[in-house]
């Protein structure tokens, strides 16, 4: 079949964890530890505990929403989290925040208007959501990746498009 890959990272022992179509773990020279087949991802970090966090997105009743799931350093899910409401939410990356949680970002469509906006979501160390706020107006603009910061903010950049012109670079902190 198809398949993909969207992000990469080295892990704490030297390999790699890698996300796309599915989870694959690697050794340091390349060589297949592990994979997870039932996980697709856009995005995926190795957490504080030796495990993983992973977004992508699910379709649902009402629209799409984001996926977050945690695994454990086998990649066997210990959790995962729906986030998002009636429209159309989709998850591009997520980073650790300095206290344990998670940063989220992506793009949101709510079915009342069409306007697509970027979408940051700050969970817990459980997924657990606790604020989410959307940036946008006439543009139509989407955050890509996001990062925490040292002093505990966040950045994120992406793309937006402004009254019918080519797409630009997005930067928000």
């Amino acid at each position: 079949g198809s398949e993909y890959s969207n992000s990469v990272q080295q892990t704490f022992d030297g390999g790699y964890i890698s996300g796309g179509s599915w989870l694959i773990k690697t050794d340091f020279e390349g060589n297949e530890e592990w994979i997870n087949e039932d996980i697709s991802s856009e995005s995926i970090k190795q957490t504080s505990d030796d495990g993983f966090i992973s977004i992508g997105t699910v379709q649902g009743d009402t629209g799409t929403n984001i996926l977050l799931i945690k695994t454990d350093l086998q990649g066997n899910e210990e959790w995962s989290r729906t986030i998002g409401g009636v429209g159309y939410e989709n998850g591009y990356d997520v980073d650790l925040t300095n206290d344990g949680g998670y940063i989220l970002t992506g793009s949101t469509v709510h079915t009342s208007s069409s306007e697509l906006n970027t979408y940051l979501v700050k969970t817990d160390s459980q997924g657990n959501v606790e604020w989410e706020n959307n940036f946008g107006g006439v543009s139509r603009n989407k955050g890509l990746s996001v990062k925490s910061l040292i002093n505990g903010g966040y950045i994120v950049v992406g793309m937006i498009k402004t009254f019918g012109v080519d797409d630009d670079v997005y930067i928000l902190k």
